[in-house]
């Protein structure tokens, strides 16, 4: 049987040439063959938004050419198996592009130098470069003042995290996540941009002290009038010492798997968080009495430091929207409030590797048990303190997590 050739320059009259067509989408087509790619870019000389994204691109680089003589503004090549010689031609007019996506391709030799000399001139530039193989220092994007998303993630790239990150004041989205810095966070990095609600810059080597009021920025507090939708991801870092403060802007944090010691107050009672994740640390002392301040909190993980003393009632009477607790492996003891039988929106409560005592009067629990039977593996639920931790479990844990996340 003859193999089915499924080239798209093969059936061009699934591409006519037309003038008006500004959109095209062949993403994640993995049999779809590009075979003289440059040919049928020249007969859609209006597209402004192209995305090839898991699509296999040919090494010959005169595609690459047609693609800078298109009115783009939107263009994704990410997982498409480039490299740095295949995109590295001049001279590049990419002149109205204001989001580019180049992730999961190999740049290890440095990206393309006509990287660096796109329009300045545009509101808002997003750029994606997650898991390109880039190693060494950061690429120096410091004349990009108008840069509104910035992608770095899971990359090899180390040294200090440079200042210049934190001058750009259009700024909204920021991942460094995944990555080899070390030393101390730069002082202006979150209070650079008033527009700032996404930063992530877990699983580094990054240590030193953190802001007194992490996520304070006065410009900030006057444009988004009380708003608070700042999401701060710290995890898995050399973080130390006392909690910071948190600022009301602040509405998801996770300062998880770092070294952080001493009690909650200075962080629990001072904000409006949705979204906590304090565990793997170091913390120590009893949970405070503030949760009526609260009161829109959603998650919080609090599991494997070493807190003490009685859970409070009001934590229990005062967080009806929690969906998320975890107390595990603490140093916690006494009953377990019966006010958490207000905390209706529960899907995960794990309170083993504690000292609690006395009768666990839990009016869900049927309901729990009635779920265990009746949902598929990946959303069910487990209550620790009736079931064992389970390999399971963890990962049930950490979907649970990641779907938090992305709702914000």
């Amino acid at each position: 049987m003859a193999p089915i050739n499924n080239s798209v320059a093969t059936h061009t009259h699934l591409l006519p040439n037309s003038s008006k067509l500004y959109y095209l989408s062949l993403s994640y087509n993995i049999h779809l063959h590009t075979d003289n790619l440059h040919y049928w870019l020249s007969r859609l000389p209006s597209l402004t938004s192209l995305d090839l994204s898991g699509i296999h691109l040919p090494s010959e680089t005169n595609w690459v050419q047609s693609l800078a003589s298109l009115p783009l503004e939107s263009l994704y090549l990410d997982d498409c198996n480039l490299t740095t010689s295949i995109l590295s031609f001049q001279p590049a007019n990419f002149t109205s592009l204001s989001s580019l996506d180049l992730s999961l391709n190999d740049f290890a030799f440095g990206l393309p130098k006509w990287l660096f000399n796109l329009s300045k001139d545009h509101v808002g530039f997003d750029l994606r470069l997650s898991q390109c193989n880039l190693r060494g220092q950061i690429p120096d994007l410091s004349g990009y003042r108008n840069l509104r998303q910035l992608d770095l993630s899971n990359n090899k790239l180390k040294g200090s995290i440079p200042e210049w990150l934190g001058q750009l004041d259009r700024l909204e989205l920021l991942d460094l996540s995944n990555n080899l810095f070390h030393s101390s966070i730069p002082s202006n990095l979150l209070n650079a941009s008033a527009l700032l609600d996404y930063l992530d810059i877990s699983f580094n080597h990054l240590s030193g002290p953190l802001p007194n009021i992490l996520g304070q920025n006065e410009s900030a507090a006057s444009i988004r009038a009380g708003q608070t939708d700042l999401k701060i991801f710290m995890s898995s870092n050399k973080f130390k010492g006392r909690l910071p403060r948190v600022s009301n802007l602040v509405e998801a944090l996770d300062l998880s798997h770092n070294y952080f010691s001493g009690p909650l107050d200075t962080l629990l009672c001072h904000n409006y968080l949705l979204y906590l994740d304090l565990s793997n640390n170091y913390l120590t002392q009893k949970l405070p009495d503030c949760w009526n301040k609260l009161g829109n909190l959603s998650d919080l993980y609090l599991g494997n430091n070493q807190l003490t003393g009685r859970v409070p009632p009001m934590m229990g009477s005062s967080l009806p929207l929690l969906n998320a607790l975890d107390l595990r492996n603490n140093r916690f003891f006494g009953d377990i409030p019966s006010t958490f039988n207000n905390c209706m929106s529960l899907v995960l409560l794990n309170l083993e590797g504690n000292n609690f005592s006395g009768a666990a009067k839990f009016r869900w629990a049927l309901s729990f048990r009635v779920l265990m039977h009746g949902v598929t593996p990946e959303i069910l639920i487990f209550v620790g303190l009736l079931f064992k931790s389970t390999a399971q479990y963890q990962i049930i844990q950490r979907k649970l997590k990641k779907m938090r996340m992305m709702v914000f």
